[in-house]
């Protein structure tokens, strides 16, 4: 499904994906050379968002802290499509 997802939006409106994590999660911390991979890979076709749920006043936690807050599992990937729905959710 999360394959579907992603090839899909490719070829539509970008999509959004949110990475929830912070400095003290061992599990985010050994994600972080992935994400940037991911990152350099796809930025055209999609809009690539990091959060660190330890900067609660920064912009990004205030926009998408709500997809966090309902399931605050670390680290969480979030993946919207070119409407801003919640498409797939994948923590841990």
């Amino acid at each position: 499904m999360w394959e579907m997802l992603f090839l899909s939006s490719l070829t539509q409106k970008p999509g959004t994906v949110v990475l929830f994590s912070g400095p003290w999660c061992g599990a985010c911390v050994a994600m972080e050379p992935v994400w940037k991979r991911f990152a350099a890979e796809y930025r055209g076709p999609l809009r690539l968002v990091y959060v660190d749920v330890d900067q609660p006043e920064s912009e990004a936690y205030r926009h998408y802290a709500p997809l966090w807050e309902s399931d605050r599992q670390m680290p969480q990937v979030c993946w919207l499509d070119g409407r801003g729905r919640l498409c797939e959710r994948r923590p841990g």
